[in-house]
């Protein structure tokens, strides 16, 4: 009982020292996907579900409405969320259960090496390794990454405890892959799938008497085929509105390989595993995928070098590691093959695949940590030893040159790159200001510089680990002190350099950053608003590029700070203020193409006017002239970083944020369009995505005077004079009530995205919804006195 107890807290401890400003300080973590993303969905989830007691499926702050519950980020189904958001304000509940998954992981970790027979303390190493590693944290504080970790190795263990024939581990497989597909992103959850699946083939093939009977006597690999079968039917509650969703967006029928491929790991990146940080421009990946502790790293090429034909399982976690690395490989050839299978052929970032060698590689440390006590191999340990010492203190000699040339010549070296680079050729092919390319140059090289400098704290504790790891280990080969001891000091070693590189590795905000309101939404809010109403953020990303250094901590947190008062996609989820903007991947294609048509820098489809190579005056100018569709779609209030000087655009409040005191300015658009309202005339286009977007792309296009609906075919009349009214008697989150009255046939415009499954209602019957001005939905109201109701199918009232 006490080795349990001192187990757990070898793998709690470590974690609480590290999450504790999340889990007691009021912090939330300061990561641009987290804040933009993951915090705003939850909280409007949290606020749904334990205010209003509603499983929320229809967002209606983002994209004019969106499900949200079938985001591949949501999560919204797994019971452990709806416990923690239930009880718990969104923060504290989001923070917990990250830390509760690392915790998981580290316990799931430890129990796979104990069940391929591994010591207690080798079995530790398994744990620490794969927690403190630089992929895991890197992804970590991501939930529905975090929630994913643990089932990995957890279904590994299922594996071989079905392969020893313990059959009831197929359920808990099952459970444990499908809370996967509840609660994880998907495209790593099927990198678990494919883990597994190569795991279980190769038991069978190793356990085959000979090749004819392989099939027959695969019997592993039947039953992991049915722990798929039984995750995929806990999983299809979110798989299968995600697949209806993603068929609507960029991603249906799959993306190209040139979209997919980047980032992706490159052969240099294998620095990291002694400089984490160290990114070279065009020659590394930029991320931080490989890096565990320096004495795990040894342990594991112990591990491959020497015994990757004596133990089957340190053959295939090599050769997984192998797959991984070569997957996550610029133009590699195995992610290429897997691209063109389906639903692989939507995933993006061939690095990803490191999830994978990271696990593997984490195992292969535990088992070359308990071999390294083989006498015999004493002097081939020795080998690889000594070779690692020596690049080590290379490394460390590079280091500090690096620093001295710096430190004494780096001005210099910057201004010189910046002449050559910045030539009067060079500054007419760009539309920019001469000190913005300036100062990437500056940054650049001084980030390159910073991440080989000895006085950078980073740099310089990771060599230190590095080097009195292999230190450590050499004088172990060299019987400096015995095996008891070694094997205390090797654990601690590892955890000390978790803790050491990954203590402040989240940078933190106060949770009042999110939950006190931006002075911009504070002025809409005092604003006679009486019908609802979006708002829109012109330009944020270029303003940001143009105007915030984003490359160091301190401005990217100011740059935070900035997204917040622009209410910037998602901020305006916290304070529910409707956009038509989101920072949402699966958004439909049309949204996309609107929103890229607009400016803005989330879509993920069409031709950006934010990108175009033209000057910022000349990128106003097309979005003035395209103000018409943001008029029809409900949009009240722009919130600038530039002046603008347009009458349909009042001016009515500005702000200034950052210390580079930047102002933003607050428009109302004087051209608004109602959320719900009959349409005027009516114009019948056909239902050709493509097409239709050319055509309503017009800026000579009134649609306060005229609308268009996609119904090929139809030619009812209408009367242009003639009374009508309507009032709205109930709105909510994917519903809407209205009470009409027309003296003949009216169109119905209901600016609500139209995406399924919606269903509308005349009077109790139901009838057709056509989508109008290519993103909302209408329906045809007979003369009289109606009762018109929408409401999304997926809504679900407690």
């Amino acid at each position: 009982m006490k080795k349990i107890i001192l187990v757990f807290l070898v793998i709690i401890l470590p974690l609480l020292i590290i999450f504790s400003p999340f889990l007691f300080g009021n912090k939330i973590f300061a990561k641009g996907d987290i804040l933009l993303e993951l915090y705003p969905y939850w909280c409007y989830f949290q606020k749904s579900f334990s205010v209003d007691n509603q499983i929320p499926l229809w967002q209606p702050n983002m994209l004019s409405g969106f499900p949200l519950y079938a985001s591949v980020i949501g999560g919204f189904f797994y019971p452990l969320n709806w416990i923690f958001f239930k009880f718990f304000d969104f923060a504290t509940a989001y923070n917990w259960l990250i830390f509760i998954d690392f915790i998981l992981l580290g316990l799931s970790g430890y129990w796979l090496g104990r069940i391929l027979k591994l010591s207690r303390i080798p079995s530790l190493v398994i744990s620490s390794t794969l927690v403190f590693s630089h992929f895991i944290f890197n992804y970590g504080a991501v939930l529905v990454n975090a929630h994913l970790y643990f089932i990995l190795p957890l279904l590994f263990v299922c594996l071989y405890k079905i392969y020893k024939k313990k059959y009831g581990y197929i359920l808990l497989g099952g459970v444990a892959l499908g809370i996967g597909w509840l609660a994880g992103h998907l495209q790593f959850v099927s990198y678990v799938a494919v883990s597994g699946f190569l795991f279980a083939l190769f038991l069978d093939w190793t356990n085959r008497s000979n090749v004819k009977k392989w099939f027959k006597q695969g019997a592993l690999t039947k039953y992991f085929i049915l722990i798929f079968i039984i995750s995929l039917i806990i999983g299809s509650f979110q798989l299968i509105p995600t697949y209806e969703l993603s068929n609507l967006s960029v991603r249906a029928g799959g993306l190209s390989y040139s979209e997919v491929s980047n980032p992706s790991l490159n052969p240099v990146d294998l620095i990291n595993y002694i400089l984490p940080d160290l990114s070279i421009p065009y020659l590394s990946s930029g991320g931080r995928y490989l890096y565990v502790s320096f004495l795990s790293f040894i342990f594991g090429l112990i591990a491959i070098f020497y015994f990757i034909r004596k133990n089957k399982f340190v053959l295939f976690f090599s050769l997984l590691f192998l797959f991984s690395f070569i997957a996550s490989l610029k133009f590699s050839p195995i992610f290429w093959l897997l691209h063109q299978l389906p639903v692989f052929e939507s995933f993006r970032v061939p690095a990803r695949w490191m999830l994978v060698g990271t696990f593997s590689f984490s195992v292969l440390s535990g088992f070359g940590c308990q071999y390294l006590f083989l006498e015999e191999k004493r002097e081939k340990f020795l080998r690889i030893v000594k070779i690692l010492k020596y690049f080590v203190f290379l490394i460390f000699f590079l280091t500090v040159i690096s620093t001295i040339i710096f430190k004494f010549w780096g001005e210099k070296i910057i201004v010189f790159a910046q002449n050559k680079i910045i030539t009067p050729g060079f500054i007419q092919g760009h539309y920019l200001p001469h000190e913005h390319y300036l100062n990437i140059i500056r940054s650049n090289i001084g980030q390159l510089f910073n991440n080989l400098n000895l006085f950078n704290f980073n740099v310089l504790i990771t060599l230190v680990l590095a080097l009195a790891s292999v230190l450590f280990v050499y004088s172990y080969l060299l019987n400096k002190f015995g095996r008891k001891i070694f094997l205390s000091l090797s654990l601690i070693l590892i955890i000390l350099n978790g803790l050491l590189v990954f203590g402040d590795y989240y940078k933190k905000l106060p949770v009042e950053f999110l939950t006190k309101e931006p002075e911009t939404v504070s002025f809409i809010k005092s604003q006679d608003n009486q019908e609802p109403f979006r708002v829109y953020s012109l330009f944020t990303g270029l303003a940001e590029f143009t105007k915030i250094d984003t490359t160091n901590d301190d401005s990217l947190l100011e740059s935070f700070y900035f997204e917040k008062e622009m209410i910037d996609t998602n901020f305006n989820i916290f304070y529910n203020i409707d956009s038509i903007d989101s920072y949402e991947n699966l958004m439909s294609r049309r949204q996309a193409k609107l929103l890229a048509y607009l400016g803005s820098n989330r879509a993920v489809l069409g031709e950006k006017l934010v990108d175009e190579d033209i000057s910022i005056e000349e990128k106003l100018n097309k979005f003035l002239s395209r103000l018409n569709f943001l008029g029809m779609s409900n949009v009240k209030y722009v919130v600038s970083p530039y002046l603008i000087n347009d009458q349909r655009l009042k001016f009515i409040f500005e702000t200034e944020v950052t210390s580079n005191q930047i102002l933003i300015y607050l428009y109302e658009n004087l051209e608004v369009m109602p959320r719900i309202y009959f349409a005027k005339n009516v114009e019948f286009i056909n239902k050709d995505e493509d097409e239709n977007f050319k055509l309503l792309t017009n800026s000579i296009i009134d649609f306060s005077e005229i609308s268009f609906i996609e119904c090929q075919g139809c030619s009812f009349s209408e009367e242009k004079s003639g009374f009508s009214n309507l009032a709205i008697e109930d709105y909510q989150d994917g519903f809407a009530r209205i009470k009409t009255e027309a003296d003949n046939y009216k169109w119905l415009i209901f600016s609500e995205s139209n995406l399924p499954v919606w269903q509308a209602k005349i009077d109790g019957q139901i009838t057709d919804i056509y989508t109008a001005n290519y993103l909302y939905q209408s329906v045809l109201v007979p003369p009289g006195n109606h009762v018109v109701e929408f409401k999304y199918l997926g809504i679900a009232k407690k």
